[in-house]
């Protein structure tokens, strides 16, 4: 399954033969990005800031909290229960363990640069356990990791 927006952004459309067919699902917000799953669980990122969830190939979307102004937001789901957002302008980590209904803080780098005038922030995991995130700062690249699924950070190094 393939969810993607529509250009004027307020629809997304699925298609079950990997972009061949496309179907219109219901109408959502404004969608700045995607994050997508599995077939039947992505989440995506509206332009207001709200993360909306669809367990059904993007039949429908359910609406989510609010993380802010959309622009220096970035989603990733590791497990339909577990995701992150970065909040660039925050200079945060956020957590979900409930699928995205609610998110909490779980890093702040205080000196991180501007991702607009820098490099930014990124965040890969290897396993639901094991990941790090990567953030340009005044001080260079620092370097984060769990070795928790992201209820805890370690600082481990800078360039």
């Amino acid at each position: 399954m393939v969810v993607a927006s529509c250009p004027s952004g307020d629809r997304a459309f699925f298609s079950a033969d990997y972009g061949a067919s496309w179907k219109p699902g219901e109408r959502v917000s404004r969608v700045s990005g995607f994050a997508p799953f599995d077939p039947w669980h992505s989440w995506a990122l509206a332009t207001d800031g709200t993360v909306l969830h669809t367990s059904n190939s993007g039949v429908t979307w359910t609406k989510g909290p609010s993380l802010g102004d959309a622009e220096g937001i970035s989603l990733l789901m590791v497990l339909p229960t577990l995701g992150f957002a970065i909040d660039n302008s925050k200079r945060s980590v956020l957590r979900t363990t409930n699928g995205g209904t609610t998110f909490s803080t779980v890093l702040i780098v205080a000196d991180l640069y501007d991702v607009y005038e820098r490099a930014g922030t990124h965040l890969a995991f290897s396993d639901p356990l094991h990941g790090i995130v990567s953030a340009a700062s005044e001080l260079g690249t620092r370097v984060y990791g769990t070795q928790d699924g992201g209820a805890s950070w370690s600082f481990l190094g800078a360039e």
